[in-house]
């Protein structure tokens, strides 16, 4: 078999955008993922224990960057429940959810809270014009994500055709109303994927020559997983070290290789539709006096793994990463492991703000 020389150069050069600095990968995502998908249990849960005050209050306090602004947690989930759910509490069952254990729900239990009644709909008539039966419920109403799931592709189809064929200042109610609708609905598919990546095992151990750089141990989650062996894995992604191997086995790697490759792209892209968590690396040299001094621009996960390629430093910045994708699994052990990995990513996350002197200035809101 002939090898494409598109395979047999350096990792960090599979894909043009990770060289070139785009921020759109040619990668499609379909709007609709099976939020169950990387899940650890045998079985999607339909319920799940009270978190405790000391793990809100930790994750309410995690900073990050939100429209150009460094703030708290529990701004951006008070911000973004109210527009989704048009207040600050929801009420499930017997337990009342408040802005930050709503969106933790969102983003550690997803398969749960897209059962949650939180999508705003003021106007019913929004949902019969996509062929939604509305006879059942009031002309205002709260409506759950697995309620319309069905109906997604004619929501943002009938979204897609109002902004693209009238300015918006000359949009009907209605058809402000259903815009609106398709915004909420994006956002809310934004958290429920926030940890998509950090659930998602990647192939690293479909070959001797991965498992010579990652170890036997199988079902690797995030991309801690990669980050950890990226320098040998940019070695055996050379075109030098593929044609050392018998071409049997060349053709082997090639293939490992692409699925590797494949999969990286697809969480990088869904990452990148994610929450700006992670402050850069601190700087090595202060500004000299009357220098520019340019904004920081804090980055998501995707930005870590990539900088990985790239070798920028990462260290403190994949060591956060770490932490949270260990919290992020610790739903599956204990309520006391994940506050523990909780704290943990607090602690992270504030000292890389404080490098940049952006923590000290976040007050809770």
């Amino acid at each position: 078999m002939k090898l494409r020389i598109s395979i047999l150069i350096p990792l960090l050069l599979l894909h043009p955008a990770l060289a070139c600095g785009q921020t759109e990968p040619d990668v499609e995502i379909a709007p609709a993922v099976d939020l169950a998908v990387g899940m650890t249990s045998e079985s999607p849960l339909t319920e799940r224990a009270p978190w405790s005050s000391e793990t809100l209050d930790a994750i309410a306090h995690w900073p990050l960057q939100h429209g150009g602004r460094v703030k708290p947690f529990d701004t951006y989930a008070g911000f973004t429940m109210l527009k989704i759910n048009g207040k600050r509490i929801l009420r499930v069952g017997d337990e009342k959810l408040g802005p930050v254990a709503w969106a933790l729900d969102c983003m550690i239990y997803p398969e749960i809270a897209r059962g949650y009644e939180c999508i705003q709909v003021t106007n019913a008539q929004v949902l019969t014009n996509v062929g939604i039966d509305v006879s059942d419920r009031k002309r205002s109403s709260r409506w759950s994500f697995e309620e319309l799931l069905p109906f997604l592709d004619q929501i943002f189809r009938s979204a897609g055709q109002i902004t693209e064929t009238k300015e918006s200042s000359n949009w009907e109610l209605v058809e402000r109303q259903t815009v609106q609708l398709a915004q909420n609905i994006r956002s809310l598919e934004e958290l429920f994927h926030v940890f998509d990546s950090a659930r998602h095992t990647f192939p690293l151990d479909t070959i001797p020559e991965l498992r010579a750089i990652y170890g036997e141990s199988q079902g690797r989650t995030g991309f801690s997983s990669i980050i950890m062996g990226v320098d040998g894995l940019e070695q055996l992604a050379t075109r030098e070290s593929i044609l050392q191997l018998p071409p049997e086995r060349q053709t082997e790697v090639v293939n490992a290789l692409q699925e590797l490759q494949t999969h990286l792209l697809q969480q990088i892209q869904i990452a990148r539709m994610g929450i700006a968590w992670f402050a850069p690396e601190p700087p090595e040299d202060a500004p000299e006096e009357g220098q520019d001094v340019l904004p920081v621009v804090w980055g998501r996960a995707d930005t870590i793994v990539e900088d990985a390629l790239l070798k920028k430093p990462v260290a403190l910045r994949a060591e956060a990463l770490q932490q949270m994708e260990a919290m992020v699994a610790a739903r599956e052990i204990s309520r006391d492991a994940f506050h523990s990995q909780a704290a943990m990513v607090l602690d992270s996350l504030t000292a890389l703000a404080s490098h940049h002197g952006q923590y000290s200035t976040i007050a809770m809101e």
